[in-house]
């Protein structure tokens, strides 16, 4: 498991620093890339149609809207003010409300389907507190989903390259393009690099996050790397390719009066499908999907069941 600081900037739970990432976002655009991204086949095959379902961090909203057109109980949770604020002024019916994941304010079984994409990293005393807080609201046989950073190879390569390096120079904590980095063990214990640096989250391992959830009550359904193309930006090159094409499309796309850059270009191909939309109909594209997953995937996203067997044998 690694540890990532920023310098000078408050991430982890701060809802501050949240907030302000958020509150410029057009909640109308999120809400229609919500419709279709890399969790919609999970989402489509897990979701119950007649139950109630949480979203524990749902920032501006864009699958509870999505959603909730297509007819589930959805509901939103986020500690943000601002976050839950821009939603409103989008819609005034919209299921979303401020919130903690910690004490969510719902009696015990309340949810037939819980998740949260990209919050329970950002606790640095651990996130044992938010995975019990799902289980006591979930019912019995409960859908839980989440994802977290992942360890992916070409991570695991370069921060241990960098972690060798920098303890043949006395270093504690290495530098990298994603932040300042720490090789820790599961006990999460809090400390500081010095007064610059900040808490912001946690990269695991996929033994890691499955040992979390099977020894605290849940049956894992299916577990697999996600978010692709954000892994494949943090190799510089990618970076630069990406930002180029999506800046050309952007200019090209203004006297025409449509386009957002990549993510709105509407014709379909096979990369597009493989790389934005993670699509695993098909032998190919399940098998590439993999490969290429476990090499760049941003995140490993988990779909477990609450284990009512291994909590009374417990």
């Amino acid at each position: 498991m690694w540890k990532i600081y920023y310098k000078d900037r408050i991430g982890g739970q701060n809802p501050d620093f949240w907030g302000k990432k958020l509150e410029y976002l057009d909640a109308g655009y999120a809400k229609e890339m919500g419709k279709e991204d890399y969790m919609t086949d999970i989402f489509l095959k897990y979701f119950p149609k007649e139950e109630k379902i949480l979203d524990g961090g749902c920032g501006i909203g864009q699958h509870v809207l999505a959603y909730r057109d297509l007819g589930y109980q959805i509901e939103g949770l986020d500690f943000s003010a601002e976050a839950i604020e821009t939603i409103i002024k989008f819609d005034h019916n919209a299921p979303c409300r401020r919130g903690n994941i910690l004490q969510i304010e719902a009696p015990d079984s309340s949810y037939e389907c819980y998740y949260s994409l990209g919050v329970f990293e950002h606790f640095e005393e651990g996130p044992l507190a938010a995975i019990k807080e799902a289980k006591r609201i979930l019912t019995n046989k409960g859908i839980f989903m989440l994802n977290v950073p992942y360890e992916n190879l070409f991570r695991k390569i370069k921060f241990n390259i960098l972690n060798f390096i920098g303890k043949l120079a006395g270093q504690k904590y290495i530098s990298t393009n994603i932040g300042l980095i720490k090789k820790v063990n599961k006990y999460y214990k809090p400390d500081k690099p010095d007064k610059h640096m900040k808490f912001h989250e946690y990269i695991c391992n996929k033994k890691e996050i499955i040992d979390l959830l099977t020894s605290n009550g849940f049956r894992i359904e299916y577990s697999a790397p996600c978010s692709i193309i954000w892994g494949l930006l943090e190799i510089p090159c990618m970076k630069k390719i990406y930002k180029l094409v999506d800046n050309n499309l952007r200019k090209n796309s203004k006297s025409f009066g449509h386009g957002k850059g990549l993510e709105k270009i509407k014709k379909r191909n096979l990369l597009k499908d493989i790389i934005i939309y993670e699509k695993r109909n098909g032998a190919f594209k399940s098998f590439f999907l993999t490969l290429i997953g476990h090499i760049f995937g941003n995140l490993f996203l988990v779909v477990c069941r609450k284990d009512i067997q291994g909590i009374q044998s417990a």
